[in-house]
């Protein structure tokens, strides 16, 4: 049944995340947004996780990219969302 003209609230989203016995930081990256579908049926909510490796070179900033690009990929991009 599709949901065309049904407007849906927005979800209540929440994140937690702790650092591990061997590092004191946390490389651990998360974002949820909102992508409009290009078929005007309103809209996919997204979240994201990506997994940062503590304690190697760059785990912050690869796991702050990757959510990063899957945002800006799925924000640039909405006509595909939703196709079967």
């Amino acid at each position: 049944m599709p949901l065309n003209n049904i407007s849906l609230p927005t979800p209540n989203v929440a994140s937690k995340s702790r650092t591990g016995t061997r590092h004191p930081s946390n490389d651990d990256s998360c974002n949820f947004f909102e992508v409009s579908r290009g078929d005007a049926s309103g809209a996919v909510y997204v979240a994201v996780v990506a997994d940062g490796v503590t304690g190697t070179v760059g785990g912050a900033q690869a796991s702050r990219i990757a959510v990063e690009t899957v945002k800006a990929t799925l924000q640039d991009a909405p006509s595909t969302l939703g196709r079967k």
